[in-house]
């Protein structure tokens, strides 16, 4: 499988954890969060 793009909805630990994942096999990764104060 080529890599692609995702959108990872949740920047919690398991959100940014998948989405470091996706980075690392070249994967554009989008993380959304939707707490005002930053994590």
């Amino acid at each position: 499988m080529k890599p692609g793009r995702a959108v990872i909805v949740g920047g919690s630990v398991a959100g940014v954890f998948a989405g470091n994942m996706l980075v690392q096999r070249g994967w554009q990764v989008d993380i959304l969060e939707r707490a005002v104060d930053a994590l």
